[in-house]
This record gives structure tokens, C-alpha cells and sequence, in this order.
């Protein structure tokens, strides 16, 4: 989170209306938000920002938003960062496309205020949980360690 301890966003959208609406609303939250227009800001504001969540269209560039949505993922430290996917289409193989890529929300547009912060709260604040407590449970060693003991020379062996 930035120094002022307000949960950093980018939203990626190439609508300027669209922009300014959600930028908006999450100023309101108290969010701090920055605004990508298209493929190449959002690259490099994911780049240069120390982001908490990204807020991203599907239509990005006459590119599908799961093209951008893997490029984000493959940004060094941006790996774990939640991604919000918006959609007008909603066949299931759009809602299930960004997750497949590495979204972890999707929402429908036009956003509805209220489900729009709902979503992003639980991507701020449950996921982070949730990925926490799976991390330490993989760091954790399954049994006890006792001090390393010096192995006497065993033989080498060799499928020969």
C-alpha cells in the first residue's frame, strides 16, 4: 500500500467516460487510483506502481482484456496482484476465460456502484487473506527440523 495507507489501484478501461466514473467513485472509497487508457499505459503503470489491485476492461486495443491480463501476470512482484475483469458479454466462456488467464474477480458493465466496491473489497481484503494463510501453510516445514548433523562419507552410487 502507498505511504498514505490507501490500497493502490490502476483501472484499465479505453473508455474516458468509463474512467473518470470509476475513478471517481473509488477516490470516494478512499482508494488511490490511477488510469490506464490502453495495452501500453497499463504495462507500464503495472511497471512503476506499487499496485494493490487492477481493475481491468476486456476491451483493451481490439485485444481481448485475458491478452493484457497474462502480460500483467508475467511482471516481475505484479504475480499475486488481484486482477478485476469487467465485461459487458457475459457468455460463460467469458466469465471463466480472465480466471483461466489469471483474474481473480470478474463483474458485469455496466458496473453497478455497489457491487463494483463490494468486489473490490473482497479483492483488497479476503484474497490477500486467503493467500497468506495458503503460503504459510507451504512454508511451513510437515515435520520437525533438528540441527543439521555432519553425514559420515556414504558411497556414491551411480546407475552405471
Amino acid at each position: 500500500m502507498s505511504s498514505f495507507n490507501k490500497p493502490v489501484v490502476m483501472v484499465v478501461d479505453p473508455d474516458a467516460l468509463t474512467l473518470t466514473a470509476i475513478s471517481a467513485m473509488l477516490d470516494c472509497a478512499q482508494l488511490q487510483v490511477f488510469c490506464a487508457q490502453d495495452r501500453a499505459a497499463a504495462i507500464k503503470g503495472a511497471t512503476v506502481l506499487d499496485l494493490d489491485l487492477i481493475v481491468c476492461d476486456e476491451d483493451i486495443d481490439d485485444f481481448q482484456g485475458d491478452s493484457l491480463i497474462a502480460e500483467l501476470r508475467q511482471i516481475r512482484h505484479r504475480e499475486d496482484v488481484p486482477i478485476l475483469y469487467m465485461s459487458r458479454r457475459q457468455l460463460p466462456d467469458i466469465i471463466s476465460r480472465p480466471h483461466d488467464g489469471g483474474a481473480s474477480f470478474h463483474i458485469r458493465k455496466p458496473v453497478e456502484p455497489a457491487r463494483l466496491l463490494e468486489k473490490i473489497h473482497q479483492a483488497l481484503n479476503e484474497l490477500p487473506l486467503i493467500n497468506n494463510q495458503v503460503s504459510q501453510k507451504l512454508r511451513a516445514p510437515h515435520f520437525p527440523i533438528a540441527a543439521i548433523a555432519t553425514i559420515p562419507n556414504i558411497p556414491s552410487w551411480s546407475a552405471e
